[in-house]
Parts: C-alpha cells; sequence; structure tokens
C-alpha cells in the first residue's frame, strides 16, 4: 500500500520534472521567438538541393548566423529551386554576396555558405534575392564532362588509328624501322673494322711519331731558319729583277741597231731599184 509520502515525493519528482522540461522548451522556443531575422531568398536553377534540409545552418565565412527555412519551387520556373532563410539582423548581407551549398562531413547533408562582398557594396534589403553562386558540384560537373569530352576524342583518335589501313600502315613502317636498323648494324661494323685496320693503325702512328718530332723541334731554331730562307729569297728576286733590267737594255740596244740595218738595207734597195747601173759601178 502507497504511503502518503511516497505519494509526495512522486508528485515532487513529476513536477521537477515537468517543470524542466518546460524550462528546456521556453529556452529553444523563446531563442527563436525574440531573435531578431531577417528573411532572404536565394534561387537555385538547374542545381540539385538534395541533401539540404529545413533548419540547416546558414554561415557567412564560416559563422553559423541563420538557418535554413523553408524549401520550395518557384511556381513560374520549375527548373528553380527557392530556399528561404533567416539571418540575424546584424549580418552585413552585401548585394554582392553569394551563397553556395556545401557538404556537412561524409553524411551527405549541405548546408548554405554566404561567400563574397566588398566594403563598398550597399546592403541587400531584407526579402531580397541572394545571388547564388556556383557550388563545388557544378565545378566537378563541367571537369567531368570537359574530361568526358577529352577522354571521347581520345579513344576516337585511338579507334582511327586501329583502323586496318593504319595498322597496315604501321606494319610497314616497322619493317622499314628494322631494315634501318639493319643497315646501320652493319654500317657501324664497317666503321668499326676500318678504325680496327692496319692502314688507319699505321696513319695514327705516323701521325704520333710526326707529333713527337713537332714537340722536340727547337721551336727557335726553325723560325730562325725559315728567317734566313725567306731573306735568300728576297735576295734571289733582287737579283732576278736587276738581271730582268739589265737584258732589257741590251735587248732594246739590240732592237735600235736591227732597226737601223733594215733602213740602211731599204734606202739601199730603193737605189737599186731607181738605177741598177750601181752593182755595176761598185765592180
Amino acid at each position: 500500500m502507497v504511503t502518503r509520502s511516497q505519494k509526495i515525493r512522486l508528485g515532487v519528482f513529476f513536477f521537477i520534472c515537468i517543470s524542466l522540461l518546460l524550462i528546456f522548451l521556453f529556452i529553444i522556443v523563446g531563442s527563436r521567438l525574440f531573435e531578431k531575422l531577417d528573411t532572404y531568398y536565394i534561387a537555385y536553377e538547374d542545381i540539385t538541393v538534395s541533401g539540404l534540409q529545413i533548419g540547416a545552418q546558414v554561415k557567412y565565412h564560416g559563422i553559423r548566423v541563420g538557418r535554413v527555412e523553408n524549401i520550395s519551387f518557384d511556381p513560374q520556373d520549375v527548373n528553380k529551386v527557392i530556399v528561404e532563410v533567416k539571418i540575424e539582423s546584424e549580418t552585413p548581407i552585401k548585394v554582392d554576396t553569394e551563397a553556395t551549398l556545401i557538404l556537412v562531413g561524409i553524411t551527405g547533408l549541405k548546408q548554405v555558405e554566404l561567400f563574397g562582398g566588398t566594403p563598398e557594396a550597399p546592403l541587400l534589403e531584407p526579402g531580397s534575392y541572394i545571388q547564388a553562386g556556383k557550388t563545388f558540384f557544378d565545378d566537378i560537373s563541367v571537369s567531368i564532362e570537359e574530361i568526358t569530352a577529352k577522354l571521347d576524342r581520345v579513344l576516337s583518335n585511338v579507334d582511327s588509328l586501329t583502323s586496318p589501313k593504319n595498322q597496315e600502315i604501321f606494319a610497314n613502317l616497322l619493317i622499314n624501322l628494322e631494315q634501318v636498323s639493319l643497315t646501320s648494324l652493319a654500317a657501324a661494323r664497317r666503321v668499326d673494322e676500318i678504325v680496327n685496320s692496319p692502314e688507319v693503325e699505321t696513319i695514327l702512328t705516323n701521325t704520333a711519331i710526326f707529333t713527337e718530332q713537332v714537340v722536340d723541334t727547337d721551336i727557335d731554331k726553325l723560325i730562325d731558319e725559315l728567317n734566313d730562307a725567306v731573306r735568300q729569297a728576297n735576295q734571289t728576286f733582287t737579283h732576278l729583277d736587276l738581271m730582268i733590267i739589265r737584258s732589257r737594255r741590251d735587248i732594246l740596244m739590240s732592237l735600235e741597231t736591227m732597226k737601223e740595218a733594215i733602213d740602211n738595207l731599204e734606202e739601199f734597195s730603193r737605189l737599186l731599184s731607181e738605177d741598177p747601173s750601181l752593182i755595176l759601178r761598185r765592180r
């Protein structure tokens, strides 16, 4: 049988539990009732908002400034998703601020991250639309599309290279390369034979001997001998010049004498032609 004291203790326990629950609910609900929040909208077009839930955090440069209040379609454009967010009134949302979706850990959940906003830009009025920025997933999708296009081109090129016509060209090319390799090998062997031949060895030996002789030669003496030879050659050429000058004089005198003799003969022949009796008279 339950005593009166036990009933009192049970009633006090329930009273305390209910009081704590009411205080907790008041703190949770009251904080939202009394906080000053401004409403903004974000329009995401052709961007999936999978993982973004109502109540998700809104952060501005990593600082929590609000929450997602509602997610709905644009009645005039089904490709747009309208995200309604509540942001603290003191948050400086500028007209060039952008809102992007980012992952929260590995759970697949997303949150709204606000970036940008220059100091000189004016503040965005509450109830306006915040610009939707490109998300990390958009960049990845663009990169994947580019990579896919490049892979498609590569595969097309590989397919064209492996066509029967190109295979025949490659086969001929390999045959030509084999012939070139054989020719080069034969040429290398021929060069090796020439290098190791007795004739080349003799030439190298003679070159070494000549080099040793040049090294052992007295360079100063050789230069003096060359100078003497040059002087002697100069003297020889000088004598030759003198001899040529003298011979020229003698030749000129002989020519002058011959000219006088020819003149005399010419005069004598003229006289004979005029008077042949001159021969008889001389006799």
